[in-house]
């Protein structure tokens, strides 16, 4: 093989970030944060069960809600606020499970109340 010196710029691989802007930032910075919120309120709810039985299906009531919203958040980002339409393949999985986690909060909420 050829050896060439300096003829070719070295590759860099660099860090891949996101080339957004400060609104989409900002979407996804909230997404995260409602994923992070969720993630705290099912880990209370599943090792608190014992301690807390009687707020327990409240607890998961809002963990799935909060569920909803960052899958709510998921399906601005992937189809840029509504902007494009990426295909029903790519976009199934947020729709099916955002409306999977409203129906189980709604469940757990009911199961709460009485």
């Amino acid at each position: 093989m050829e050896q060439h010196d300096g003829g070719y710029e070295k590759q860099i691989i660099k860090r891949a970030e996101l080339s957004v802007n400060k609104e989409d930032r900002n979407l996804l910075i909230l997404r995260n944060i409602a994923v992070t919120v969720t993630a705290a309120v099912f880990f209370l709810a599943v090792f608190t069960h014992t301690l807390w039985a009687d707020i327990n299906s409240l607890l998961r009531a809002v963990a799935y809600l909060c569920g909803f919203v960052a899958y709510f958040l998921e399906i601005l980002v992937l189809n840029d606020k509504f902007k494009i339409r990426p295909p029903f393949s790519i976009m199934y999985m947020p729709y099916l499970l955002g409306i999977l986690y409203v129906v189980l909060g709604i469940s757990y909420f009911l199961h709460w109340l009485g």
